[in-house]
């Protein structure tokens, strides 16, 4: 049940991304079950797991790129901080309004 609601956190995320215009929805979705699992169970070897997705009909390399754009993400989230944006945004202000 943990990794079924891994796995849908994973693909209401990729909707906040890019991704669905540039890899087909079968891509994101292995992508979102590989890092989904790995999440759940951490780095188990599993041959069973490794066949299954062996037998897959998807670019490894596509899926890799999604794993990493989505751990990219996750790693942008980790490093918001929410107190710092209210600065930057009246520097920019500030910024625009010594140009004019």
């Amino acid at each position: 049940m943990i990794l079924i609601l891994i796995l849908w956190s994973i693909i209401n995320d990729t909707y906040r991304t890019d991704l669905m215009f540039i890899y087909p929805p079968h891509v994101i979705a292995v992508a979102a079950m590989f890092l989904s699992r790995v999440i759940d169970q951490g780095h188990q070897s599993d041959t069973e797991a490794q066949q299954w997705y062996a037998d897959l009909n998807v670019e490894i390399t596509d899926v890799l790129q999604v794993v990493n754009d989505m751990l990219a993400l996750y790693e942008y989230w980790n490093d918001y901080a929410e107190p710092k944006m209210p600065d930057a945004v009246s520097k920019y202000i500030a910024d625009i309004a010594a140009s004019v």
